[in-house]
């Protein structure tokens, strides 16, 4: 990816996945192309196809989605998962609570009791992209965009995993950098350069509990992260059963202290429970521990409902099952 980055003055750079929905299929279809027949190396036919998708993606795109693997590509059977399903994979259990994604430029969340929903999937588009733009427009205001002009997204990507982090008392730490207790890091760029961060560390995450610093129309969004959470839970009954299972992806997610600070934001808005009521986990990264379930966990992980309530065969897309809008909720929603 950083080789693609370094050449973008020169290739022309198209992102087919925007916000967790395939924007350009053409695109979508060219790199699946190049996966299939020059990485992998393989005749499609010969194999079963494993999607994996964001729940926030609409059922006309599984209509494409099929129409891809089945007649462009000639799959014998698809199976669609989207990430609410990987979790209860790796948990090895239907889950009841709360799950959410805070990814690149979307995030939602979506209450479930014994793998079903119990609300609706809400959803913003903000990300951890987001966080990266507020930290670069951060070091411009600070007087060391110039030396941050060239950095290209893996370098900042890199920051964002290491080194930022979400502070406990944002007021508090910024009381101690006025007095120049300065919380200093100096990073490498890839030119060999040494570049000085201070508050931005920790101004930048502070985005994830409060948007205001983005430009947005306030009426069509959420204001943070934690407001999400309390939209969700406005319907449900017993609310102390899903705040003690918040499960959250994503990037955003992986930054520093991300949970230790949710927790105490959650409680600031939510003061009818106790901090102790709220507990927020955040799993590994779907990619790394879907590999891993398949390859040491294969004949279980095939024989598991979740799987084969969702093998879409070609017959049954010949047959036009696929062309159901109640069939394809089916094979969205439930567990």
């Amino acid at each position: 990816m950083s080789e693609v980055f370094q050449l973008s003055g020169i290739l022309k750079i198209v992102f087919p996945v925007e916000r967790g929905n395939i924007e350009d299929f053409n695109a979508y279809e060219k790199l699946l192309h190049t996966v299939i027949y020059s990485n992998l190396k393989i005749d499609p036919s010969d194999y079963g196809l494993l999607l994996i998708v964001d729940p926030i993606v609409p059922i006309k795109m599984y209509y494409k989605l099929f129409e891809l693997c089945f007649e462009i590509f000639n799959f014998p059977r698809v199976i669609i998962l989207n990430s609410f399903h990987i979790l209860q994979l790796y948990l090895g259990k239907k889950m009841t609570g709360i799950y959410g994604n805070i990814g690149d430029r979307i995030s939602y969340f979506q209450a479930y009791s014994e793998g079903t929903p119990q609300s609706n999937l809400i959803s913003d588009h903000f990300g951890l992209s987001d966080v990266i733009n507020y930290f670069k427009r951060l070091l411009r205001k600070n007087g060391k965009g110039e030396q941050s002009r060239f950095l290209k997204l893996p370098f900042f990507e890199s920051i964002a995993k290491n080194h930022l982090f979400c502070s406990l008392n944002p007021k508090e730490l910024l009381e101690n950098m006025t007095r120049e207790l300065f919380l200093t890091k100096s990073v490498k760029t890839p030119d060999g350069d040494n570049l000085l961060l201070q508050e931005e560390l920790y101004l930048a995450p502070e985005l994830l509990f409060d948007f205001k610093h983005m430009a947005i129309d306030e009426d069509d969004h959420f204001n943070s992260l934690q407001s999400m959470i309390a939209k969700i839970l406005e319907d449900l009954d017993d609310k102390s059963v899903y705040l003690d299972n918040i499960v959250i992806f994503g990037g955003g997610a992986s930054i520093k202290n991300f949970p230790y600070r949710l927790e105490i934001e959650l409680d600031r808005i939510l003061p009818d429970y106790t901090l102790h009521q709220i507990n927020i986990r955040i799993p590994p990264r779907p990619v790394n521990y879907i590999h891993k379930i398949i390859c040491t966990q294969f004949n279980e992980l095939f024989n598991s409902d979740i799987i084969k309530n969702r093998l879409i065969t070609k017959k049954l897309y010949s047959d036009g099952a696929t062309q159901s809008d109640a069939f394809l909720s089916n094979i969205k929603i439930n567990y």
